[in-house]
């Protein structure tokens, strides 16, 4: 059975969307640079097993509670039970905060291998892309 597939199951290739597009799901990151404030999201189907094991230890080594990320607006994740879905969902006030904080805090972690090596897989979706709107509480 397969349980929340969190973003470190991405540790086996680079980051993909530093790439420009994700090599296996054809995700094109935004053409245009700019000031915009970006969302990234990533989904896994939930399964029989909703272990979050995964999340959980990256999550916790990133620290990101006490050691906020540069250009960071918000991060959520949670289960998502009409769409089927473990989701992670951030807003970023750029793409390059996105892609620095992913190349310099994230990817790193990553490369160290999950916590649960039987559950490796990648997302379902993932994507970023520019917003038009954002309103801060």
């Amino acid at each position: 059975m397969r349980d929340v597939k969190s973003v470190q199951a991405m540790n086996t290739t680079s980051w993909p969307l530093l790439e420009g597009t994700h090599p296996t799901r054809n995700i094109p990151r935004p053409e245009r640079r700019s000031l915009l404030p970006v969302a990234f999201i990533q989904e896994f189907k939930i399964s029989g097993d909703r272990s979050t094991a995964n999340y959980d230890a990256v999550v916790a080594q990133l620290d990101i509670d006490s050691n906020r990320p540069a250009g960071l607006i918000v991060h959520t994740a949670g289960w998502d039970e009409n769409g089927g879905v473990f989701r992670i969902f951030d807003v970023w006030e750029t793409a390059e905060h996105a892609e620095r904080f992913m190349r310099e805090r994230l990817q790193p972690i990553l490369d160290q291998g999950p916590t649960n090596p039987d559950d490796v897989a990648g997302p379902d979706r993932e994507d970023i892309y520019d917003l038009h709107h954002v309103v801060r509480g």
